[in-house]
């Protein structure tokens, strides 16, 4: 007969997420929150004239719909760069490339 292990079952979130780490995932997962939290991190007014599209190394690349809004955010990108450490980490998106 089979015998048990006494060991406290893990949870699959849990496991999920060591298998993650361990195929080296977790990471690029984790900057992907960059994109899908984008209009949550620059808010409304923002967000209606952008789309974070990918993460790209450490760059979000960031759709400008008006060359005009494209060139605002430029001067606002260390500001966002800032507001992204804060709300995801810093390691997580080293640059901002609108296009």
């Amino acid at each position: 007969m089979e015998k048990f292990s006494t060991n406290d079952p893990k949870k699959i979130g849990g496991l999920i997420l060591e298998s993650l780490n361990k195929m080296g995932y977790a990471e690029r997962i984790h900057r992907q929150s960059a994109v899908i939290n984008w209009s949550e991190i620059v808010g409304e007014i923002i967000s209606k004239e952008t789309k974070a599209l990918k993460i790209d190394n450490k760059t979000l690349v960031v759709k400008v719909h008006k060359a005009a809004w494209r060139q605002q955010l430029i001067f606002l990108k260390e500001e966002l760069l800032k507001k992204i450490g804060t709300d995801l980490g810093k390691d997580v998106v080293e640059d901002i490339r609108f296009i």
